[in-house]
């Protein structure tokens, strides 16, 4: 009798990417394994580049409106942008259409993410539209900046940093998964004001993404502090109806947006005094590395966080 295989999720298939490809050339300043590549081309400027695509039955339902579709594809692409404390110039857009399409469709699909492009800025500088031919639509942004600024990676946390967290989390898929606003001049004015050592935009959900930067930091852990997590309205009324709590829904409902990074607990107290008045920015935890994994803080109980998120599985 043979096992029932697992199947493989999208973080398998990124490390097998990883250890089947050539070092990269020393221009790459990041590579695989971030939000965004950043390569040195011009002078002291790099470019910083991203792409990403949203699947229909996957990323919206099939009756989510073509607008909405178009909007959610452009604002996740500039958030991974974002997650580097830079600001997007350009982008290309490709679209691929199902069978059941229409020109109607296809043009709400453009404004939707012409409405995101326009309001940070952002040219749509080409791309490419097919049909599937069947009941396949997909559409995948690839997003680009240019920077004088040292991007801010995953890979920079260290032992005692604090992490912090823009807005409130939990309950995206009431609604705010399809029109969130990417956090691009909040990341944007952070690295410019502060000396930021990571940060990620949470897609995966909290303790995945802080995972990710566990990971790629080389760090051993964390504790977050359940008290100190900010609550969405919507993860409170989400958690009215599947009856958990609402913290689970902060820590493992993904398609945040917000923005997740590390800093000395000296420069966190400065962010947090700038950020009064301006943005919503909390404290939430702590990276160590005297404790393996991902822990909860209640009072004087830490509890382990189960390894879940939001994640993607293909057939293997």
């Amino acid at each position: 009798m043979t096992s029932a295989k697992k199947p493989p999720t999208e973080i398998d298939f990124i490390q097998w990417i990883r250890e089947h490809t050539p070092q990269l050339p020393e221009n790459y300043v990041v590579g695989i394994g971030d939000d965004s590549a950043v390569v040195n081309t011009f002078g002291k400027t790099s470019v910083v580049i991203t792409t990403d695509s949203v699947v229909e039955g996957v990323h919206f339902k099939p009756e989510t409106e073509p607008y909405l579709a178009g909007r959610k594809a452009m604002a996740r692409g500039l958030s991974d942008i974002a997650a580097m404390g830079v600001e997007p110039s350009f982008c290309v857009a490709a679209v691929c259409f199902g069978q059941n399409s229409s020109l109607r469709d296809a043009k709400a699909v453009y404004k939707g993410m012409r409405f995101i492009a326009d309001k940070f800025n952002v040219k749509i500088i080409g791309g490419d539209v097919s049909n599937s031919g069947k009941n396949l639509f997909l559409i995948n942004v690839t997003a680009i900046g240019l920077t004088r600024m040292k991007p801010v990676t995953r890979s920079g946390a260290r032992d005692g940093d604090a992490i912090l967290v823009t807005g409130a989390l939990g309950g995206s898929i009431l609604g705010r998964h399809l029109n969130f606003l990417p956090r691009i001049k909040e990341g944007l004015a952070l690295n410019r004001k502060f000396k930021l050592h990571s940060m990620i935009d949470i897609s995966d959900g909290l303790a995945a993404d802080l995972g990710h930067i566990l990971e790629e930091s080389r760090c051993r852990g964390a504790v977050l502090y359940e008290n100190a997590i900010p609550v969405s309205a919507s993860a409170e009324k989400l958690a009215r109806s599947t009856r958990r709590p609402v913290i689970e829904h902060c820590i493992y409902d993904g398609e945040d947006y917000e923005l997740l990074f590390t800093a000395s607990q000296q420069e966190a107290r400065k962010i947090l005094e700038w950020a009064k008045g301006r943005i919503k920015i909390s404290v939430i935890g702590q990276i160590r590395n005297n404790k393996k994994g991902i822990f909860l803080g209640s009072g004087n109980r830490e509890t382990e966080l189960e390894k879940k998120g939001y994640r993607h599985t293909m057939r293997s």
